[in-house]
Order: structure tokens, then sequence, then C-alpha cells
């Protein structure tokens, strides 16, 4: 049975080696002022920012916000990925 947490993960690939958590991006940043306003020039929502790593979530495609950014020159956003430790 999944949790809801891996309900959240979505695959980009049959193979499921790139997961990411659906609807979230991710970049780094000083202050929670500038993750603020990251959060208003791309017009996603700030989730959360802890010791320089801000979360963002929006219900648009991840990959157009994140060329959108790019074309534009803004600070680069990144998906939320899902990484798994490997099993001994």
């Amino acid at each position: 049975m999944e949790s809801s947490a891996e309900k959240n993960i979505t695959s980009t690939n049959p193979a499921g080696s790139e997961a990411y958590v659906a609807g979230e991006l991710l970049c780094l940043t000083q202050t929670k002022q500038q993750a603020d306003e990251i959060a208003q020039l791309y017009n996603i929502t700030l989730k959360s920012f802890d010791n320089g790593i801000a979360v963002f979530t929006t219900e648009e495609d991840l990959q157009t916000v994140i060329d959108r950014g790019k074309k534009n020159g803004w600070v680069e956003l990144y998906k939320n990925m899902v990484y798994h430790a490997l099993s001994e």
C-alpha cells in the first residue's frame, strides 16, 4: 500500500529513474525575502524556506515554469527530485 507521500511522487519515464515530487520546485537562496521575491516573479507559491533552500509549489507544468525562468534569465529552479538509498 502506498503512503500519502508516495502518491505525490511522479516519474518522468517508465523506468522510474527520474522521480520527483509532483508540483514542487526548489532553488537555493540566502533569505526568505529573496524566496518570496522569486515566488512572486514566477507567480508560484513559496511552500517553505529553511537553511537556504526554498521549496515552491505550482499547478503549472514544472518544466514550463523552469523554461520560462531560463528564457527570462531568472534564478534557476529545479524539480524536487526523489532519491532512494541503495539497499545492501
